[in-house]
């Protein structure tokens, strides 16, 4: 037996939310890899990349049953550290705090999921938290730097208004900022302490991408939602 990485509560805390939000909607027979301390998984409405070597090194683990192995590793409370033991001879992970002990199916096969590259960012904004969930109810909208949030029903943010176009005032003669809006479904994805969102896109296309950071505190991951152009609308009047 091989032991893969030993730590402390927060970060295995962060790993457990992150597992969970990948398990939604995903089968029984869905793999998810952990490639040289490196995560890359799909969901329904984009592509999540995190960077866990700060948990496994350079190591490599792949999970079957996303949700199994989530709900398994959320048995696991108290110690001070966590140890994932790779069992070559049985097939399985063994996760253990001393306290307790879980086994954790391994995949036979790894997963190939590779995020988009895009290397053209058009316009950047930083958001915390509390301003998300402290958005005006009247007008359900937040303004941030080039960017603009409205919020549904359910008071969850469904489009995204971005500053990225210009046009000239032909009363002024002076260039203004235009929004373009588009449709979001995985605004934020995990609740972090703030989150950084990118417009962006690859130079060879023309399809816009969300780019969201989230800071976990003790990690990041990054989701990557291809945006479609929303039809004009009245922020005012969504209820």
């Amino acid at each position: 037996m091989k032991n893969i990485a030993t730590i402390n509560p927060a970060l295995y805390g962060g790993l457990v939310k992150v597992l969970s939000f990948l398990s939604q909607g995903k089968e029984s027979t869905a793999v998810l890899s952990i490639k040289n301390g490196i995560l890359d998984d799909m969901t329904n409405t984009g592509f999540v990349h995190a960077d866990l070597t700060s948990l496994f090194g350079e190591n490599s683990i792949d999970f079957i049953d996303p949700a199994k192995t989530s709900k398994l590793l959320k048995l696991l409370s108290g110690g001070d550290q966590f140890a994932f033991i790779d069992d070559e001879e049985n097939n399985r992970y063994i996760v253990t705090n001393i306290l307790s002990t879980v086994q954790i199916p391994k995949a036979m096969d790894s997963s190939n999921v590779i995020p988009p590259v895009l290397d053209t960012v058009l316009s950047s904004t930083k958001i915390d938290t509390d301003s998300v969930f402290n958005i005006d109810e009247a007008q359900k909208t937040l303004e941030a730097d080039h960017v603009v949030l409205y919020l549904d029903n359910d008071h969850k943010v469904c489009k995204i208004g971005v500053q990225d176009t210009y046009k000239k005032n032909i009363v002024t003669g002076k260039n203004e900022n235009e929004l373009t809006k588009y449709q979001v479904f995985c605004f934020m994805p995990l609740k972090g302490s703030d989150y950084t969102y990118q417009i962006v896109k690859h130079s060879s296309s023309e399809d816009i991408w969300l780019k969201t950071t989230v800071d976990l505190d003790i990690l990041e991951i990054t989701y990557y939602e291809k945006l479609a152009q929303a039809a004009e609308f009245d922020a005012f009047s969504l209820i």
